[in-house]
């Protein structure tokens, strides 16, 4: 749902290619409600980890792909794993 009422600072696909390194995205509503979630449960992005040659990795070694790699609209090729301790990881390239 999109809840933004102005249009944004910068163009998701400008701001994707700028990005380097590990990056952890926490989009809440309310912080203090996400407190808790966001200490256990995080998303973690992997940048410049080439996230076809990781999905044939992953599925290798019997890790949950629970999306494949493909093209996203805001610049980043990506898949989406899950690892033996639950959390999810995005490993990613520019486009």
């Amino acid at each position: 749902m999109k809840l933004r009422k102005t249009d944004p600072w910068k163009p998701a696909s400008d701001y994707s290619r700028e990005l380097i390194g590990l990056t952890v995205n926490l989009l809440v509503n309310n912080i203090s409600k996400a407190t808790q979630f966001s200490a256990n449960v995080i998303e973690l992005r992997l940048l410049g980890c080439n996230p076809d040659k990781a999905e044939i990795k992953a599925l290798k070694y019997g890790f949950n792909v629970i999306s494949h790699t493909q093209d996203k609209p805001h610049g980043l090729r990506e898949c989406t794993i899950i690892d033996s301790a639950g959390y999810c990881w995005v490993p990613c390239e520019k486009i």
